[in-house]
């Protein structure tokens, strides 16, 4: 019997645990999923880190411990800037990144940073505006995936 590829997954604090997935249930017959918590993240305890390059660390070290051998890092956002960075470095420890919608670098602009530490609320509400569809995208087996 051939083993199952391994899929790590960087949970996002909406998703807390990959049961909401809609992927997942299409996965798990081929793969076997870990879905990770990063610390301060979803329900880890403790302060996120500043610096991508120290949740790289940690994730190498929490597939070392599980002894996971070249699995496919899966991450969105900061998820997918810990995988680039992690291919760049680790690379030959994988099977395959799949990156979505983020860089290894991710710069925000100066104006937010500033308005963030002066008047924190409207730059908060600006955000939060423009961090949600008006609308639901269309459903589908191009889209649920």
């Amino acid at each position: 019997m051939q083993q199952k590829r391994p899929l790590c997954l960087f949970t996002v604090p909406e998703e807390t645990t990959p049961s909401g997935s809609t992927s997942i249930p299409r996965l798990k017959n081929d793969f076997n999923i870990v879905s990770l918590n990063l610390p301060g993240h979803g329900r880890s305890e403790g302060p996120g880190e500043q610096d991508v390059a120290i949740y790289v660390e940690w994730v190498e070290k929490i597939l070392e411990k599980l002894t996971i051998r070249k699995p496919v890092l899966i991450g969105h956002s900061l998820g997918a800037a810990i995988c680039l960075v992690f291919a760049l470095q680790y690379g030959d420890r994988l099977s395959g990144i799949v990156p979505v919608g983020g860089g290894a670098t991710m710069p925000v602009n100066q104006a937010i940073l500033d308005g963030l530490k002066v008047d924190p609320v409207p730059v908060i509400a600006m955000v939060a505006k423009f961090s949600f569809a008006k609308s639901k995208p269309a459903s589908g087996p191009d889209r649920d995936f």
